[in-house]
């Protein structure tokens, strides 16, 4: 298992990281650390630890994607977990992440639910995760489901679909996981075996409107990047099964996939899969469509009339 870290002036909560790190209950496992052209104390603190496990990698500032895929390149494991530099995980992460992906090859991806916590660690909310590969798919739809730090994914998979590209910075994860999803199947754990740090300094906070505006733009380009493969009512049953016994939250997260996804299906005129899907969704969950969901079908199969088959 290789683990990769990519830093930039992490030094105020990659002590709490590494913590995290070295009290994974899992066996053998390296840090690929990145240093992205830190100018505090971050190499130090991570050169110091005298950890054989822990490898540094040093250069000038090149972005985030520059530094996962130089992370990937040296990375010495078939399986690679993702992990930001101020945020922590359970010590059973690594284990149980390994574990789905052992139990299925077709696995490329594993996520988790995940805790949000502030500064002093202390848990915030819980942020849900798709659990399977079908309900992850209709997420993609129209957005990016995922906490990146939170992933677990298959080297090899990775590199095939291109690995992480500047070009799409600072959504680089979700356009990973549209390329990625046509290498194999996504799945995760209910359990939030990630906590992810929230704080004024992040990624997400510093480039909160360029990240969304990236977002909207994959989402846009999303429906024609992503397969998605004849569907029956026993498998959207179960996916949904899957969903509600996980809890409320995820119950809701399906709810909402399968929205997104008979959605989709409409526009590619695949009206009597969507249709399955939005009665399966109903049965499964108990919450029939709303008023905005309904009109946006509507507006959907009109459109969908009205242009060339897909």
């Amino acid at each position: 298992m290789s683990v990769l870290l990519p830093m930039r002036n992490a030094a105020e909560f990659l002590p709490q990281a590494i913590a995290s790190l070295r009290a994974q209950d899992y066996p053998d496992f390296e840090v690929v650390g990145v240093d992205d052209g830190s100018t505090d104390e971050t190499a130090k603190l991570f050169t110091e630890l005298g950890d054989a496990r822990f490898r540094l990698h040093a250069g000038p500032a090149r972005g985030i994607s520059a530094a996962l895929n130089l992370a990937l390149d040296v990375a010495r494991a078939p399986l690679v977990a993702r992990m930001d530099a101020d945020d922590e995980c359970r010590p059973d992460r690594l284990r149980v992440q390994a574990g789905i992906m052992r139990a299925d090859p077709e696995v490329v991806a594993v996520a988790s639910a995940y805790d949000v916590i502030d500064v002093h660690g202390v848990v915030e909310r819980t942020q849900a995760a798709p659990l399977d590969d079908l309900t992850t798919r209709g997420m993609l739809l129209s957005h990016n489901p995922f906490g990146h730090g939170s992933m677990m994914l298959r080297r090899e998979a990775l590199l095939a679909a291109g690995g992480y590209r500047t070009e799409d910075e600072p959504a680089e994860d979700y356009a990973a996981w549209l390329r990625l999803a046509e290498h194999g199947r996504f799945a995760a754990s209910a359990q939030p075996l990630y906590h992810h740090r929230s704080h004024g300094g992040q990624v997400s906070v510093v480039d909160a409107d360029p990240q969304r505006a990236a977002a909207a733009a994959l989402a846009a380009s999303a429906r024609a990047l992503l397969t998605i493969d004849p569907l029956t009512a026993d498998g959207v049953r179960a996916s949904g099964l899957l969903h509600v016994r996980a809890g409320g939250s995820h119950r809701r997260l399906f709810v909402v996939a399968m929205r997104e996804l008979s959605l989709e299906l409409v526009r590619r005129r695949r009206w009597r899969e969507a249709a399955m899907v939005r009665r399966c969704a109903v049965e499964v969950s108990g919450e029939s469509p709303d008023l905005r969901t309904r009109l946006r079908l509507a507006k959907a199969a009109v459109a969908s009339r009205r242009s060339p088959g897909r």
